[in-house]
């Protein structure tokens, strides 16, 4: 069927630049004519997506369906199999959500992945690794290396993007969005504030109402709900989640352990004869184990504890 071809990566690519592995379509269609009708309806609706105008995060669901209806009518003037493409386009979204008729750009331009439960590791076509925290949502373009680098967060995210100077990476989020080159920053975002942190290169943050900040190495900044961006400290136990990076400076243990719950996955009980004892210390990528000994060297007569993903502290 149409939408078989639709989500296929590598169709996309051949109808986008007809390049590689544009000889194995051409040998598929070749040797299988009874699909013609289909490959062709998936070949139209894949450029009329791509030339389509693509909606920001937050999508009014009536403004999106007056959008394809006007596209029905201006494609029914120039080319008539255009209509029913537009027509065929709404009646398989409908397959595939219920609802999907309000979710075009969604469902075909973009692949979802959700981190659940826990942390996930996303590989982008150009190397480009994305870490997702447990409970985020990322959407990647279909197209992300034919029509432009495009990401949709909803959640935090911690970036490292290979450098292309001719390929902007754009990740777009609730409140505004973030234009880079090749950088290492993190992103946290929810529907009324987004905080972008710096770690290595420059980031251009601007928000919904065009407001723009350029951020470089260890700066950081936010967009609340009036979508003014603020630039604040940078703060590398912000990204200490996926770093595995923490730098304490004379910081409350009860927080410490707070923060280091982020990166690994226990969860810290500990009584009240510790909540006013504070420490300074940096640690990066240890291991758990090496993290544990290293409390007990600080904290004389501390012990620890295991029980399943808990540590209680004595």
């Amino acid at each position: 069927k149409a939408e078989d071809f639709i989500l296929d990566d590598s169709f996309a690519r051949f109808v986008l630049n007809n390049q590689d592995p544009g000889e194995f379509w051409q040998t598929f269609i070749s040797e299988n004519p009874q699909l013609l009708q289909e490959v062709n309806k998936a070949k139209q609706l894949i450029i009329l997506l791509n030339t389509s105008q693509k909606p920001p995060v937050d999508v009014n669901k009536y403004e999106e369906l007056a959008k394809l209806q006007k596209e029905i009518n201006k494609s029914s003037k120039s080319f008539q199999p255009g209509r029913r493409m537009l027509k065929y386009a709404a009646a398989i979204l409908i397959f595939f959500s219920g609802i999907c008729l309000f979710n075009l750009h969604e469902v075909f331009l973009y692949k979802e992945y959700s981190a659940i439960e826990k942390k996930l590791r996303i590989v982008l076509p150009d190397s480009s690794i994305i870490n997702l925290r447990n409970g985020s949502i990322l959407h990647v373009s279909r197209f992300y290396q034919q029509t432009g680098k495009s990401v949709k967060l909803h959640g935090e995210a911690f970036f490292k993007i290979r450098r292309n100077e001719h390929s902007k990476l754009v990740v777009q989020f609730a409140t505004g969005k973030v234009t880079v080159l090749g950088t290492v920053f993190n992103i946290y975002t929810n529907p009324d504030t987004a905080v972008v942190s710096v770690k290595e290169g420059k980031v251009l943050f601007q928000s919904r109402k065009k407001h723009k900040c350029l951020l470089t190495e260890k700066m950081s900044a936010s967009c609340t709900g009036n979508y003014e961006i603020q630039t604040s400290e940078f703060n590398l136990n912000n990204i200490g989640w996926s770093t595995g990076e923490f730098h304490f400076s004379n910081q409350n243990l009860m927080q410490i352990l707070d923060l280091l719950e982020t990166y690994y996955p226990v969860r810290f009980i500990a009584g009240d004869k510790y909540k006013d004892i504070k420490l300074s210390f940096h640690v990066s990528g240890l291991k758990l184990d090496s993290v544990l000994s290293l409390l007990q060297q600080l904290i004389p007569g501390i012990e620890f504890e295991k029980k399943g993903d808990k540590i209680i502290i004595n």
